[in-house]
């Protein structure tokens, strides 16, 4: 849970969420500029490898 692993790094609740959203915006538009708009739904729709 996002408690224990604030815990465990020695954040608050609150800031390891605000961590963990901002990973997942920066993991989202990483994928967006790979894989294009094909990426916005769900990846495994994604045919950019094929």
């Amino acid at each position: 849970s996002v408690s224990t692993v604030a815990a465990s790094l020695h954040l608050t609740p609150n800031a390891a969420s605000a961590a963990l959203h901002r990973a997942r915006a920066t993991l989202r538009e990483k994928l967006r500029s790979f894989c294009g708009d094909c990426a916005s739904g769900a990846c495994l729709d994604c045919d950019c490898a094929s």
